[in-house]
């Protein structure tokens, strides 16, 4: 499967091979899902939690007397139905983290690479550095790669300084992301994959289907090797 090659001035070259191992897979898209939902979940923070009517400060005391007054009885003016009361049922802290294992999220990862290069929405681009902090040179880059307009584009490189990080973060349209930290949703939602031609190694090392030995060698989908 073939991907564009653009120089670092966005100047079309030719097309370049992508590596088989993680660009030709098949797709899946219950595994994908499983991914997406695992990401989700894990990202998600419980900072929040509300009081009871055993955690609000005071309420020691009975109001008043049980009977005799007229009033309902009440046995602590932190119940919730008081002002300053606890809350019923309240939110509480909880851990929404998910594990996943490894070889699954790598096997999801080859499977969304695989769609991506089959619907023609990976470009690759010559690694280049910002030698000042310029927000026209970098959109000019992408802009004469001829990928405006486009829903978002992701560009995946492999190291990203202050000065490459400061010049693309104002661009709307472009996500500046590191190949070490990539996410499966921002592949799966981008309108176009741009990734450098440092980063494409470091992806292939890192998504490639490995193999366990230990008692056996076994393939990543179970397949058992004499």
């Amino acid at each position: 499967m073939k991907a564009p090659h653009f120089r670092s001035d966005g100047t079309r070259v030719d097309e370049v091979e992508l590596p088989p191992s993680i660009f030709e897979p098949s797709y899946n898209p219950t595994l994908i899902a499983q991914v997406i939902r695992t990401e989700r979940a894990n990202n998600r923070q419980s900072s929040f939690r509300l009081k009871g009517r055993g955690q609000v400060s005071g309420g020691g005391k009975k109001p008043w007397a049980q009977k005799g007054t007229g009033n309902a009885r009440q046995g602590s003016i932190r119940s919730p139905q008081w002002k300053g009361g606890g809350a019923p049922f309240g939110s509480q802290k909880r851990n929404y983290k998910v594990s996943l294992p490894k070889r699954m999220r790598r096997a999801g990862m080859r499977s969304v690479f695989s769609k991506r290069a089959g619907e023609g929405a990976i470009s690759i681009l010559d690694s280049f550095k910002m030698e000042s902090y310029s927000t026209s040179r970098a959109y000019a880059i992408f802009l004469k790669m001829g990928l405006f307009p486009s829903s978002t584009i992701v560009f995946v490189a492999y190291q990203a300084d202050d000065k490459m990080k400061k010049s693309f973060i104002n661009i709307q349209n472009i996500r500046l992301v590191c190949a070490e930290r990539i996410l499966l949703p921002e592949i799966l939602y981008a309108g176009q994959l741009v990734i450098s031609d440092s980063a494409l190694p470091f992806l292939e090392e890192k998504y490639h289907k490995q193999r366990q030995v230990s008692r056996g060698s076994f393939s990543e989908e179970g397949e058992g090797e004499s």
